[in-house]
């Protein structure tokens, strides 16, 4: 889940509402008040925020995995933009930082780093991808820096230029 103000965006695994979006301006009262509808049916596995844009990975489908929203009205949100990974790749962790979200997949059972461009909502690009032969761990980010663990390794990514010179030598 991720907060911004009085929002809390939860992904979901009810498929006709893989994010659903609760209002907790009054902690006691809390409601949900929206909830956004992803193409396909694959649940909503992994959420993040920043400004006005909530970002929402799911599980492997033959539609988009990832997903740029626009949260400007909490209560009506749009798509920006969205990637496909393949009909294998499920987003289960997402992070970001900047302007780079770091997303946590498994993709043919492998674990997978990505690291995407989002200055441009509509158009988010692939910076980088970094992949391990075991499943993916988690995925946290703090300050300008972001931790990706796969069971005994784990990759710390200060930049998305480190993530892309990493996933170069591998």
């Amino acid at each position: 889940l991720a907060v911004r103000g009085n929002y809390v965006y939860v992904a979901s695994k009810n498929n006709s509402e893989e994010l659903q979006i609760v209002d907790v301006s009054n902690p006691t009262n809390s409601t949900q008040i929206a909830s956004y509808n992803a193409n396909g049916n694959a649940d909503g596995l992994g959420v993040a925020a920043t400004g006005t844009i909530v970002l929402l990975g799911r599980a492997a489908s033959s539609q988009a995995e990832f997903f740029l929203l626009n949260a400007a009205t909490p209560t009506s949100l749009t798509l920006f933009g969205s990637l496909d990974f393949g009909s294998n790749s499920t987003v289960h962790e997402v992070t970001v930082v900047g302007r780079y979200a770091y997303l946590g997949l498994v993709n043919n059972g492998e674990g997978e780093l990505k690291v995407v461009d989002i200055a441009t909502p509509t158009s988010p690009t692939v910076a980088a991808t970094l992949s391990k032969r075991m499943g993916c761990g988690e995925c946290s980010g703090r300050g300008s820096a972001a931790g990706f663990a796969w069971g005994p390794q784990a990759a710390s990514v200060t930049t998305a230029e480190t993530a892309a010179r990493s996933a170069s030598a591998n």
